[in-house]
């Protein structure tokens, strides 16, 4: 498991790929803090294709936490 915000996860996933390195063990991708765009699940897939990713948990400014996802 990798929780961390998109930017320093997206990093991570392109050094492992200009490696060649697909972690096989890692299942999920939590992400804190911004957004997941579409535009980078081809990137996530082809380093840790047997990850799914999800955010940590649903929030506002104003409410807070209000949910968490399901494992």
């Amino acid at each position: 498991m990798i929780i961390s915000n998109v930017f320093i996860a997206t990093k991570l996933a392109d050094y492992l790929r200009n490696k060649g390195v697909q972690p096989p063990h890692v299942r999920r991708i939590l992400h804190t803090g911004e957004p997941f765009y579409k535009g980078l699940r081809p990137l996530y897939k082809s380093v840790f294709p047997n990850a799914s990713v999800a955010p940590l948990a649903c929030a506002s400014v104003e409410c807070k936490v209000m949910a968490f996802p399901e494992f």
